[in-house]
């Protein structure tokens, strides 16, 4: 299974590379908060908009991780811009490879190393 941000976060994927610029600027602005929040956001996507990773629960959650959390929302706050709510598509390219391979190392790895010692 190929991972990318596409398979990562497919809904998401699919609003900034798709719909994002055929929507009216309440609509953006609707969802630049969703995207912003939790368990609306992009790591609330992988963990199927569930809330087993929310902040508030750090001490006790295996899956929390503070880099996830600010690459999250390095995404928001950067690749959208301006009072039009502009996407910026190259600095997304940029955002999504870092979000896409601190993923692959820092989790898939770890899943991969737990499934074969057992």
């Amino acid at each position: 299974m190929v991972i990318n941000f596409s398979t990562l976060c497919p809904t998401w994927n699919n609003i900034l590379r798709n719909k994002w610029k055929k929507l009216k600027r309440n609509e953006k602005l609707k969802l630049f908060a969703e995207l912003r929040g939790w368990p609306s956001c992009l790591i609330g996507e992988i963990y199927g908009w569930r809330d087993p990773y929310s902040r508030f629960s750090v001490e006790n959650d295996k899956k929390y991780c503070l880099t996830c959390e600010f690459i999250s929302w390095q995404i928001a706050h950067s690749i959208i811009n301006g009072p039009d709510l502009i996407l910026d598509e190259a600095l997304l390219d940029e955002k999504e490879k870092i979000f896409v391979n601190h993923w692959l190392d820092a989790h898939v790895k770890k899943v991969v190393m737990v499934q074969v010692k057992t």
